[in-house]
C-alpha cells in the first residue's frame, strides 16, 4: 500500500531534510513541486490562503476607515458631543398653518337675502360698530330689497315727500360684503357696491354719479376705501351725496360695507351723517 501523499524524511538527503511525495513518485529533490521556499509543515487547502489574505484586508481596511471615518464623512467640524437633557425635553414649537387666499367671486349684487334688522343705540354688524345717536328722528325702514349685495342688513333713515311731489332721503346702511358674491380687498368692493347701487339699488335710474372723492382710509385701526359721489336729481338740493365705505374688520372671507346719503346741501341731515361715519368703531 503506498504512502499518502505529504511530506517526507528526503531518502536521498541529509537528515532533517524533506521532501515531497505525491502519492506515486518523489518531487524533484530538492524542495516542493512548485517553485518557492521551503514549506516548514504540511501544505495548507487552497481556499484558507485568499480567505485569510481577504480577512487580513478587511481588518486593515476597517482600522482605515475608523481612523478616517471623521476626516472623509465630516463637513469640516467635529460632531458635538452629546449633552445632557433635561428629562422633561423642549416642547415643540407650534407650527402656524398658512392659510390659503380667499377667493373672490363673480360679482353678485343680489346674493343677500337679509331681512332689515332692527334699529337702535348701536349698529353692530360685520366686526364694527356704527353708534346710531339719531334713531328716535331717523326711524324709517328702508326695504332690503334696495340693497340685496348686503348680508346681516341695517338700513335706515328719514325722508321727506313734498306736496309737489318733489322728496328727498336720508340714511345709513350697514351690512356685511360676502367675497364669495364678488367682493374682495376694500378698493375693489367699494367700488362694486358702488356699481351694485347704479345697478340694483336705489339709484338705478340711469344717471351717472360723479365721484368727487376715492381714496384709501383707515378707521379705528381699520384699512378700507372710502368713495364720495353725488347723483344729479331733480329738486330743490339737484343731487344726493352718497358716501361708501369698505372696510376690513379682520373677519375671513368677509368685509363691512357701510353707506351713508343725504341731500347735497341739506344741513341737518348731512351733519347727522358725517356723524355717524366718523363715529364707527372695530367691534
Amino acid at each position: 500500500m503506498s504512502a499518502q501523499p505529504g511530506w517526507y524524511q528526503d531518502p536521498e538527503g541529509p537528515a532533517g531534510q524533506a521532501r515531497y511525495w505525491d502519492g506515486n513518485r518523489w518531487a524533484p529533490a530538492p524542495g516542493a513541486p512548485t517553485p518557492g521556499s521551503e514549506p516548514d509543515g504540511p501544505r495548507r487547502p487552497a481556499w484558507l490562503v485568499p480567505a485569510v489574505v481577504v480577512l487580513v484586508s478587511a481588518v486593515l481596511v476597517g482600522l482605515g476607515v475608523w481612523q478616517l471615518g471623521p476626516l472623509l464623512f465630516s463637513d469640516g467640524d467635529p460632531a458635538p458631543a452629546p449633552t445632557a437633557t433635561s428629562s422633561e425635553g423642549t416642547s415643540p414649537q407650534a407650527t402656524t398653518p398658512v392659510q390659503e387666499p380667499t377667493q373672490v367671486g363673480e360679482l353678485d349684487c343680489v346674493a343677500a337675502s337679509s331681512s332689515n334688522f332692527d334699529s337702535g343705540p348701536e349698529l353692530r354688524v360685520a366686526g364694527i360698530v356704527v353708534p346710531f345717536g339719531v334713531h328716535d328722528e331717523w326711524g324709517f325702514r328702508f326695504d332690503s330689497s334696495q340693497w340685496t349685495w348686503l348680508h346681516d342688513l341695517h338700513a335706515w333713515g328719514t325722508v321727506d315727500i313734498e306736496p309737489r311731489g318733489e322728496q328727498w332721503a336720508a340714511g345709513i346702511v350697514v351690512g356685511r360684503l360676502e367675497a364669495g358674491s364678488g367682493f374682495g380687498e376694500p378698493r375693489q368692493a367699494a367700488e362694486a357696491m358702488v356699481e351694485c347701487l347704479l345697478s340694483h339699488g336705489p339709484f338705478n335710474t340711469g344717471e351717472q354719479m360723479e365721484i368727487s372723492e376715492s381714496g384709501a382710509v383707515t378707521v379705528d385701526g381699520m384699512p378700507g376705501w372710502s368713495m364720495t359721489m353725488a347723483y344729479p336729481e331733480e329738486g330743490e338740493y339737484g343731487a344726493t351725496t352718497i358716501r361708501v365705505l369698505a372696510l376690513d374688520s379682520g373677519q375671513e372671507g368677509s368685509l363691512a360695507g357701510v353707506i351713508g346719503f343725504h341731500p347735497q346741501g341739506h344741513p341737518g341731515t348731512e351733519a347727522a351723517v358725517e356723524e355717524l361715519l366718523g363715529g364707527i368703531v372695530a367691534q
